[in-house]
């Protein structure tokens, strides 16, 4: 990698030009506090920093009930057998009880946020700035995802680099990619929300897990580079879960951090698939990824109706 002698404000932008150099291209317009029990995780190796959901569970309760006789029959049998002294014996008569018959409940709907609402989810750019804490506008957006990086003997790694058209797959029903800056030529600031619906609850998952998947910890503390070394990163995996991931992917120049990390949460709710990239010079975007992705969360909740 050729590296020039310049500012560490303009290394930042050639570095996040050159990672965002896909997601400029073909620009167009468009909390739950609990989490389940982790399937997979590795514990995050930050010096210095501190690293800081909901799966859908189908009930259908069906039970059937069966009718013997018909409710209310009444069953007589009469004996003409006399006893010894010539009478005739009274005739004997049961009632039979109705059944109780117990009605299946109905099938709860299937809950999902509709492909019409895709743009809903997405945080406007004031609310990204109050989690910020600074001002992030220059919105760009884009309805497909862009394309895998590509990372030499690490290709695992790459959805670590950006979520991509392999992390979501051909079975979305729309898509957005957002990019927020905090100002032109001489942004420091990037944030990208990355969202996608599907047909259902059970599709999202399933590609979600597939993209994070018990690989992705062998990546902490992994020094990725593109087949054409026009990219370096160092990935730090806070954790991995069934339906969640955090981690930390630090830009390098000549093998060097220049003071500048990404902090991304990924995470799957109903029928949605998310992802939140806050990139700032410094520490301390994890607690603001976290933060967005809460919001996003809450959002999902609220148009699927729980």
């Amino acid at each position: 990698m050729t590296t020039r002698s310049t500012t560490g404000a303009q290394m930042t932008r050639d570095v996040v030009s050159r990672l965002d150099a896909p997601a400029q291209a073909d620009a167009g317009r468009g909390p739950r506090s609990s989490r389940p029990s982790k399937v997979f995780q590795s514990p995050g190796k930050r010096h210095g920093a501190a690293l800081g959901c909901v799966g859908l569970a189908l009930a259908v309760v069906g039970c059937s009930g069966s009718v013997v006789n018909t409710p209310g029959a009444v069953i007589t049998t009469t004996s003409a057998v006399p006893d010894g002294r010539g009478f005739v014996a009274t005739p004997l008569t049961a009632t039979s009880a109705a059944p109780t018959r117990v009605l299946a409940d109905p099938a709860p709907p299937t809950a999902g946020v509709p492909a019409d609402n895709i743009d809903s989810l997405l945080l406007s750019p004031a609310q990204a700035s109050a989690v910020a804490k600074t001002t992030l506008g220059h919105e760009e957006l884009m309805k497909t995802p862009m394309p895998a990086a590509s990372l030499a003997d690490h290709a695992n790694c790459a959805v670590l680099i950006h979520l991509n058209d392999q992390t979501f797959g051909q079975d979305y029903t729309a898509f957005r990619l957002s990019r927020l800056t905090d100002g032109g030529d001489d942004s420091t600031r990037y944030l990208f929300q990355t969202v996608a619906t599907y047909r259902d609850a059970p599709t999202a998952t399933r590609t979600f897990q597939a993209a994070f998947n018990s690989t992705l910890p062998s990546c902490d503390g992994v020094a990725g580079k593109d087949q054409e070394e026009k990219f370096e990163s160092t990935f730090e995996v806070e954790a991995v879960t069934e339906d969640s991931a955090k981690w930390i992917s630090t830009p390098l120049v000549g093998g060097k951090s220049i003071g500048f990390d990404c902090a991304y949460e990924a995470r799957v709710q109903d029928n949605v698939l998310f992802g939140v990239r806050f990139c700032q010079p410094g520490e301390g975007g994890s607690a603001a990824a976290t933060a967005m992705a809460e919001l996003i969360s809450g959002t999902v909740s609220g148009i699927a109706g729980h």
